[in-house]
């Protein structure tokens, strides 16, 4: 791909969200999750040493007894355009190779009823090139599947190409995802332009949602990431809404997709956006997003379980940004949420813990929020602050702790009070009923960037007195460990789940 991507990424206007004002048991969940208890094993590094990464890696480069060490694998350039599945590449990688995605690598088949699927096997490294011309992306259309199923002590790993030392946010693309579930205000998909020199006319690869003439398939399967590490990925080329690229974005994503144990880690947007779709998570850790660490849209009505998500504090926005611009209630996310851990800043440049705008609604549940600089929650629209307000309420967030922390105040103040009807946000989510606690959550060491734990301290306010055990929505699948009574994204006593896997390279 020549240098005239970048400028088209910079130039181009695209209709987006971006910033647009946008365990334990697995009991009911996928047959071949892995279970985890109890191991740290080491995993393949993402191309450092243990003393670079602040003693935090899940792994070295020496391998595994299956892998051999990256330094002696073949490298594979990925070039831009279709995946070809008689390419050097092909469509089976493992971990005896070294994928490297030069430009935008696309995962698509001309025949919808076949859609083209890339496998990639524990333990696999992919750098995502960085060079202005050939910078990387993964692209699955929805003609397309992604099966990206690591283990703990193999995580599969999506990296920046540059050596340790010199990586840093915006290096590459990162990894898209694209479905055929509900889409709500449908828009380009972000980060892309519309065409490249080498692919040509991008459109056919970029649309979402159900086919033309078909109706949304809410189980649809977007393929899988398990035992994934994302890192420096995403970028903001500032300018027009949608010019913009997250580490992970998914669009119109079914039920039948598995996105468990997903790490995110100094992507330069946010860390992990869905727009539209049915698609369940669990296990996500989300660290050093630039803008916020998860955001959703345009009518997302699936559910999340056991997330963690911590600011920096050289950069960042919300930790949790949902809604859409769009009040038609066919476009308003609806998610229903258990067990999450946030935190900011602590007094540096986090902001606040979540932001809520449009006409937000969802189920909202056992959450932790600590140390965000300008407050908690932010409702940002008239239509959200009723559906809060509302008996019983269409939007709700309760059975939480919010903790201060280091940072100077506790609740917004002033911004958009007249947007929200001038509500009060302190007001009204410390009401008894609510059943929340402004105290400290004592978790472990949930400021420290190179090595945290949020994990909970003995004593701590998060025990099942505290909590609401997960439910289902009714007619919904089951999908929740109903034994999480617990508040936030760790089990007081419990296991650390992440353990084993997850990264904190500072470069």
């Amino acid at each position: 791909m020549s240098r005239s991507i970048v400028a088209m990424l910079v130039l181009w206007s695209w209709v987006g969200c971006g910033d647009d004002d946008a365990s334990t048991a697995d009991a009911g969940f996928d047959a071949g999750a892995i279970d985890d208890a109890g191991e740290d094993g080491g995993a393949v590094d993402s191309g450092i040493d243990a003393g670079e990464d602040g003693g935090a890696d899940a792994g070295s480069d020496a391998g595994t007894s299956r892998c051999p060490p990256l330094a002696e694998r073949a490298r594979l350039e990925v070039p831009e355009g279709v995946l070809d599945p008689s390419g050097p590449a092909g469509l089976e990688w493992t971990c005896e190779n070294l994928y490297v995605l030069e430009g935008i690598v696309v995962v698509h088949s001309a025949n919808p009823a076949t859609p083209q699927i890339l496998t990639i096997e524990p333990g696999t490294v992919i750098h995502g090139d960085t060079d202005d011309g050939t910078r990387g992306f993964l692209l699955v259309s929805r003609n397309g599947r992604l099966v990206a199923d690591g283990e703990r002590d193999e995580p599969i790993v999506f990296t920046s190409s540059r050596p340790p030392g010199s990586r840093a946010r915006d290096d590459w693309g990162g990894i898209t995802l694209l479905g055929r579930a509900f889409a709500g205000a449908t828009r380009r998909t972000e980060g892309f332009p519309l065409a490249s020199p080498t692919v040509g006319d991008l459109n056919p690869f970029l649309a979402y949602g159900p086919l033309e003439g078909t109706e949304p398939d809410d189980d649809w399967d977007c393929g899988t990431l398990r035992y994934v590490r994302v890192e420096f990925a995403s970028f903001n080329a500032g300018g027009a809404m949608g010019n913009e690229s997250n580490a992970v974005q998914l669009y119109s994503c079914g039920r039948g997709t598995t996105i468990d144990y997903l790490q995110t880690h100094l992507s330069g947007d946010d860390g992990i956006e869905i727009f539209g779709g049915t698609v369940d998570l669990r296990h996500l850790v989300i660290t050093g997003a630039s803008d916020d660490l998860f955001d959703w849209d345009d009518g997302w009505r699936g559910r999340a379980q056991f997330v963690v998500g911590q600011q920096h504090d050289d950069v960042a926005d919300f930790g949790i940004e949902a809604g859409g611009s769009s009040e038609t209630p066919s476009f308003v996310p609806e998610p229903r949420i258990f067990n999450v851990t946030l935190v900011g800043g602590n007094g540096a440049a986090g902001k606040i813990g979540s932001r809520f705008r449009g006409a937000s609604r969802g189920y909202l549940r056992n959450f932790v929020f600590l140390g965000f600089t300008a407050g908690f929650v932010d409702i940002g629209g008239a239509a959200t602050a009723a559906n809060l307000t509302a008996m019983p309420p269409t939007f709700s967030l309760a059975n939480s702790v919010f903790g201060q922390g280091s940072a100077p105040v506790a609740w917004p103040t002033g911004g958009d009070d007249a947007s929200d009807g001038d509500l009060i946000e302190q007001d009204v989510l410390t009401q008894p009923a609510r059943s929340n606690q402004v105290v400290d959550p004592m978790l472990t060491r949930p400021f420290d960037l190179l090595d945290p734990s949020w994990m909970p301290a003995a004593g701590a306010p998060l025990g099942a007195s505290a909590a609401e055990a997960p439910t289902e929505r009714e007619g919904d699948p089951a999908f929740f460990d109903a034994s999480a009574d617990y508040v936030g994204a760790f089990e007081p006593g419990g296991e650390d789940w992440t353990d084993g896997w997850t990264a904190y390279p500072a470069d």
